[in-house]
């Protein structure tokens, strides 16, 4: 992948785009990147988060913390008006807004929009309603602001992109995406986005063809199959370790196995045993 992002690079640098899952990562790409220009290099949520500000520069985007600020506030409203009663009591802890900020982030991640989570509450008990009455109330006062929080921004930025506005990454032809395990619904609906829009798509994944490690790699796989509506071409590239010693490239293979198909090393090359006193 890094020799075709240097090819493509060094053709057009602003054809180019690296996707990464953390800043982390994106800083420890840089030296590998070794071009002069290191701008095509963002993480997935920084992606998003300029689309929607070249896109619709009216959205303002929530922080952490300003995002829990208003959770506060709409649920101290909510209770105040009794609209909330099953949780009267905890409604005022922090413990509370934690819970509920899960919560929202988990519906977002997953794209579960409010009428589809209030209908699924209908015949259920207070609690669930309640929680629908919360999540309706917060997502209306987003639209009201505007506003756009950190797990929001993808469904928004997807949004302007089915309508042609992919500033500023509008030059954009070649989409390398590295470091991830798996994605969130609506970052997959990004990929089938940049799919239909891209000339090339390169998504790496952790994984075995052989499958010897199921339980290890379950995310992996299970999103690969998701993908596969893309059509994507499959490559299987072992790792890089001609150069490792043989006790090292024995426990890679080894580890994570079931403990009843351990195999013993012929070879410990590169492995050492610290004694450390204490409890650690």
């Amino acid at each position: 992948m890094l020799t075709r992002f240097r090819e493509r690079h060094a053709d057009a640098p602003e054809s180019v785009l690296w996707l990464a899952p953390t800043v982390r990562a994106v800083e420890a790409l840089r030296g590998e990147v070794a071009c002069s220009d290191n701008s095509r290099l963002r993480t997935f949520h920084e992606m998003l988060q300029e689309i929607v500000q070249a896109n619709d520069p009216a959205a303002r985007l929530l922080s952490g913390v300003q995002r829990r600020l208003l959770t506060e506030d709409l649920v101290a409203s909510l209770a105040a008006d009794g609209r909330i009663a099953h949780f009267t009591g905890v409604a005022d802890t922090h413990g509370f807004t934690d819970g509920v900020l899960g919560l929202f982030a988990e519906l977002q991640r997953n794209a579960v929009p409010v009428e589809r989570f209030t209908d699924a509450t209908t015949t259920a008990g207070p609690k669930e309603r309640q929680c629908a009455h919360l999540y309706a109330q917060y997502q209306g006062e987003l639209r009201r602001q505007p506003l756009h929080d950190a797990d929001g921004v993808a469904a928004r930025a997807g949004d302007l992109m089915r309508e042609g506005m992919r500033q500023p990454f509008a030059e954009v032809r070649a989409v390398f995406v590295d470091g991830f395990g798996d994605f969130t619904r609506p970052q997959h609906d990004i990929l089938e986005l940049l799919s239909e829009w891209v000339e090339e798509l390169w998504i790496a994944l952790p994984g075995e063809e052989n499958g010897q490690r199921p339980d290890l790699l379950a995310r992996p796989r299970a999103t690969m199959e998701r993908l596969r509506k893309l059509r994507p071409e499959v490559e299987w590239l072992m790792s890089e370790g001609a150069d490792r010693p043989a006790g090292l490239t024995h426990l890679e293979r080894q580890i994570f196995h079931p403990m009843r198909t351990l195999q013993r090393a012929d070879d410990a090359t590169g492995v050492s045993l610290i004694e450390a006193p204490g409890v650690l």
